[in-house]
């Protein structure tokens, strides 16, 4: 028997999973064969199919329905389904689907100082809400400079266009983004710095984030 290695797959939350066996299961000898979830070395049993039927668990009743060649569509995907999915073949490991279902949350951009002086430096902190982090950056009417240091995981950008900043936060597979109109701290920016800032994205800095 033949099979794929693990993959990873991406999937925007209340998005479907088709969770797929790479080998036609009508060569098999006998039918012994489990869909699992593991998070955290914890196993979650979604399908067992048995040669006397097929048992959808009932944490899945709702959420999974049994394909053809035992594949399993995972549907309406929630946050805490992010993890590994197993397709065990009389016990042993066969399929290993690691699938991140994460997409980012709402994100925050909030003013916490400004100066009144005619640079105008603006301090501000960018916050995810599915994080405890909260990352700082240092603005001007050009561009922004990050304070704080993070690990490195999901992407934000922080940057200065048209009078505001604007925070960006991005997956592989959806974004967020919050903003403040920094002429309500400096008032409006002069001619030079607008004509700077009428540029598609201007002053930009990407870090990323856990």
């Amino acid at each position: 028997m033949c099979f794929l290695g693990a993959h990873q797959v991406f999937v925007r939350r209340g998005g479907d999973l088709l969770l797929q066996v790479n080998k036609l299961v009508n060569h098999f000898t006998s039918t012994d064969f489990d869909w699992k979830f593991v998070k955290d070395d914890v196993k979650s049993n979604i399908v067992k199919v048995r040669d006397n039927g097929v048992t959808i668990t009932t944490t899945y009743k709702h959420r999974a329905e049994l394909k053809e060649n035992w594949s399993v569509l995972v549907k309406n995907l929630k946050l805490s389904d992010s993890g590994t999915y197993r397709g065990l073949w009389n016990g042993d490991d066969k399929e290993h689907i690691l699938a991140e279902y994460i997409p980012v949350s709402p994100v925050s951009l909030t003013v916490f100082s400004h100066s009144n002086s005619s640079d105008c430096i603006v301090n501000t902190s960018c916050s995810p809400e599915d994080s405890d982090t909260s990352i700082i950056f240092t603005c001007d009417v050009k561009n922004c400079i990050q304070r704080s240091e993070v690990n490195p995981s999901r992407s934000i950008v922080v940057f200065v266009q048209q009078d505001h900043i604007i925070c960006n936060y991005s997956n592989q597979v959806s974004w967020e983004q919050d903003k403040v109109d920094i002429s309500a701290y400096c008032g409006k920016s002069s001619k030079s710095h607008r004509k700077f800032n009428d540029c598609d994205v201007t002053g930009k800095h990407s870090l990323h984030i856990g």
